[in-house]
């Protein structure tokens, strides 16, 4: 899927609603403790965001692959499909030495960050 898709909401498009339930679950639907995980979900994402860019521009690519990796396994946890499965792309292709296309797979990656990021902002205070 594309950051261009024409779903309704930007957490539909970011967020699968049933991994979020079950985070809501494990924190017994407390706000201050799902803000606290909200919030250094959203501080992490933004500097390894900031991580893959940097790496990108200064072929990097331990870093990239690293900063994808983690990326991949934090979003996966608040159900973010789409970046994740964009981020272990990234991190394959970094396995392979294929960097060819990673500017175009990077540009993506940071396009499915970015509707992360909004749709997590949008989830402080409410617990699903």
């Amino acid at each position: 899927m594309t950051p261009t898709s024409d779903r309704s909401s930007t957490n539909s498009i970011a967020l699968d609603p049933a991994a979020l339930a079950s985070l809501g679950d494990l924190l017994d639907h407390d706000v201050v403790a799902w803000d606290e995980l909200v919030n250094t979900q959203i501080a992490n994402g933004a500097r390894l965001a900031d991580e893959v860019r940097r790496a990108l521009a200064s072929a990097d690519w331990e870093l990239l692959g690293r900063a994808s990796h983690t990326l991949k396994s934090s979003s996966a946890l608040f159900g973010a499909r789409d970046l994740a499965h964009t981020c272990q792309q990234v991190e394959a292709a970094v396995h392979r030495r294929e960097t060819t296309h990673l500017a175009g797979q990077v540009e993506e990656l940071l396009a499915l960050f970015a509707l992360t990021d909004r749709a997590l902002r949008q989830l402080l205070g409410n617990v699903p």
